[in-house]
């Protein structure tokens, strides 16, 4: 994946929105041990290097970076471990679907088809795919607030 300074930074806008910053007091990741093994399962699922799985379960469970850190380290190359930028474009991508909502992020990993072949994320442009995922995503939202109000109604 080719680095993109403007999705960086909506990566590291949308995640201190979400997952607040260290001038507000939250300095680490509040994730389980089941969320950082659906993160590394996901990762797995797409081949992975044995570096990228050790570095992000150091990430995440031991020295409890933020979401948001940990991609954009991913992300900008500073922790030059992916090799496969489907990688990349799933975790970055389903991350800034989720409006950096963690648990969300989690779920849709968790429950997200993600075991197609190569050539279908190669035709993929995250970030510019991202914005009709948003607009499928708030459309669902929509639905759900309607049968929301109409299970209330009942």
């Amino acid at each position: 994946m080719v680095y993109n300074k403007n999705t960086h930074n909506e990566l590291l806008d949308i995640g201190m929105k979400s997952e607040g910053t260290y001038e507000t007091g939250h300095i680490i990741n509040h994730l389980s041990i089941d969320d950082i093994s659906v993160i590394l399962a996901t990762m797995k699922v797409k081949n992975a290097n044995s570096d990228a799985i050790w570095i992000t379960e150091r990430d995440l469970r031991f020295s409890k970076y933020k979401i948001y850190d940990w991609l954009g380290m991913l992300f900008s190359g500073s922790h030059n471990c992916i090799e496969n930028e489907t990688i990349l474009k799933i975790l970055v991508g389903t991350y800034i679907f989720a409006k950096g909502h963690v648990e969300y992020f989690v779920e849709l990993l968790r429950n997200q088809d993600y075991n197609k072949n190569d050539d279908y994320w190669k035709n993929i442009k995250v970030f510019e795919d991202l914005k009709q995922l948003t607009e499928k995503r708030n459309k669902l939202n929509r639905e759900i607030a309607t049968l929301k109000k109409a299970n209330l109604k009942n």
